[in-house]
């Protein structure tokens, strides 16, 4: 039996209670990993006493223009053993983002990204990869010339107790 404090104390419809079921396998999974991995890492900005902090990374590189078509395609089929390579090796909630010009922004998770990138180039998985992925780019193996952005502004750490003040 679904728990209707959970949501309100309203009952669920028959869709509600699908959506609810469908969603449970995901939802556990994330607090897993929440649990295994979000409370060990270092924050990248204030503290906030009720969630734990990640260091947020967004990077920047250029793809051949000419070449975008089978990036995408590449990337709609990553090697299960690279997924598996980037999750071990501290890469979170990792994005691509690819513009019409070939513009690529990269965004992640990590409490060390340093380490998860000295992490990556140890695996001969990755060394494969980037071999077959430097063809797209100009400046070779993609995993040596990421330019990293720095962060200005993030809504979660302007929003936290302290600075809410009156307005909540």
């Amino acid at each position: 039996m679904i728990n209707a404090k959970k949501f309100g104390g309203e009952p669920l419809d028959a869709l509600g209670i699908a959506l609810y079921r469908s969603c449970q396998p995901m939802v556990k999974r994330f607090m897993r990993w929440r649990g295994a991995a979000c409370h060990r890492l270092t924050p990248s900005g204030p503290t906030h006493p009720r969630r734990p902090r990640v260091r947020r990374i967004c990077f920047t590189l250029q793809v051949k223009p000419d070449r975008l078509e089978e990036y995408r395609r590449r990337h709609a089929q990553v090697w299960p053993e690279m997924l598996a390579a980037l999750r071990d090796t501290g890469w979170h909630d990792y994005s691509l983002f690819l513009r019409e010009d070939g513009l690529l922004v990269g965004y992640l998770l990590t409490d060390d990204f340093e380490a998860a990138l000295a992490a990556m180039d140890a695996t001969e998985v990755n060394a494969r990869w980037q071999a077959q992925m430097a063809e797209f780019f100009d400046s070779g193996r993609p995993d040596q010339h990421m330019r990293v952005l720095t962060e200005v502004f993030n809504l979660d750490d302007q929003l936290s107790d302290d600075q809410l003040g009156d307005l909540r």
